[in-house]
């Protein structure tokens, strides 16, 4: 499994529990401090994996891990996405490869 195939397994991300926390924040600006802290915490795990994997990029150069971070939380957010739209049909996951394959398109332009 990719490394974020593992992220989407391991989180629950059903579009009501999404949009019912963003609620929440709304009515409660406190809860956003949090919220920011849980997400800065992920990003600095996310980085720390990716400097402790040694992982290389396209020119075989470290890739940065705040990069790495970064695309990871993307490829999350845009999964996320997919799959909402989609009338949250299938597992989160299946919704992956077409996140990827837009990223691609992207890059590539």
């Amino acid at each position: 499994m990719t490394l974020v195939g593992t992220v989407l397994a391991a989180h629950d991300f059903r579009h009501d529990e999404v949009h019912h926390k963003g609620e929440l924040v709304r009515g409660e600006p406190r809860l956003l401090a949090r919220q920011l802290w849980r997400f800065e915490q992920t990003m600095t795990a996310t980085a720390d994996l990716f400097r402790r994997r040694g992982e290389r990029d396209v020119d075989d150069q470290p890739l940065d891990g705040e990069v790495g971070a970064f695309l990871v939380v993307s490829l999350v957010r845009l999964t996320h996405q997919l799959w909402s739209v989609s009338g949250e049909r299938g597992e989160l996951a299946d919704h992956l490869p077409v996140a990827v394959s837009q990223l691609r398109r992207l890059f590539a332009s």
